[in-house]
This record gives C-alpha cells, sequence and structure tokens, in this order.
C-alpha cells in the first residue's frame, strides 16, 4: 500500500445524483449503498501494533466492498437506463432516419456525418 493511500479512511456521503420518485429504479437506488469520498486519517490510530494494523485494513477491505456494491448499484441503473433508451421508440427512430439519410447521401454523392 502507498503512503498516500494509507493516509486516507473512507467515508460514506450522500449520494447528489438525481433519483426519480415512485420508480422501482428510484427505490432500489435507495436501498444501494451512497458513493464514497477519501477523508484524511487520524493519526493516533497509527503505529499501535500489528493488531490494530490488521483491524485497520480489514476496516479499509470492508469499506472497499462497500464502494464495490455501490458501483455495481450504480452500474446497473444505468445499465437499466440505457437498455430503457435503446428499446424506446424514439431512439428506434432515430436510428431508422439516420441510415435512411446515409442512403440518400450515398446516392446522391455527397458524404454523410455521422
Amino acid at each position: 500500500m502507498r503512503q498516500s493511500d494509507s493516509d486516507h479512511v473512507v467515508m460514506i456521503q450522500p449520494d447528489p445524483l438525481h433519483v426519480r420518485r415512485h420508480t422501482p429504479e428510484a427505490s432500489a437506488r435507495a436501498d444501494a449503498p451512497a458513493p464514497t469520498a477519501l477523508v484524511p486519517r487520524q493519526s493516533a490510530n497509527r503505529d499501535q501494533g500489528p493488531a490494530n494494523e490488521v483491524s485497520r485494513m480489514r476496516a479499509e477491505i470492508d469499506e472497499l466492498h462497500a464502494r464495490l456494491s455501490a458501483s455495481e448499484a450504480r452500474l446497473a441503473h444505468v445499465e437499466g437506463r440505457l437498455q430503457r433508451i435503446l428499446s424506446s421508440r424514439s431512439y428506434r427512430l432515430a436510428r431508422k432516419l439516420a441510415g435512411a439519410r446515409r442512403r440518400v447521401a450515398a446516392l446522391v454523392g455527397v458524404r454523410a456525418t455521422p
């Protein structure tokens, strides 16, 4: 572990992201752990022997597990939103129109922009 990593401890902070109310995704996000941030560690807890070092490392592992769970919950939420967008009628229509524009541009001989 680098010195800069050992000088910080992870503290959970409230999630500032937008959450829609009354949706299954919102309730799933409300149950998910909040994102975390690094804050300075108290220097008094350092250098108190191997037992303290082990307990500190276990606490850091638990904090990292909490951060991982929060990240996985946010990823699942974003994947759900992306899937909804990709399956929406407006997105499919936009893709069809873009394909039609490319075909017309190819017929006319003008290079289409993506």
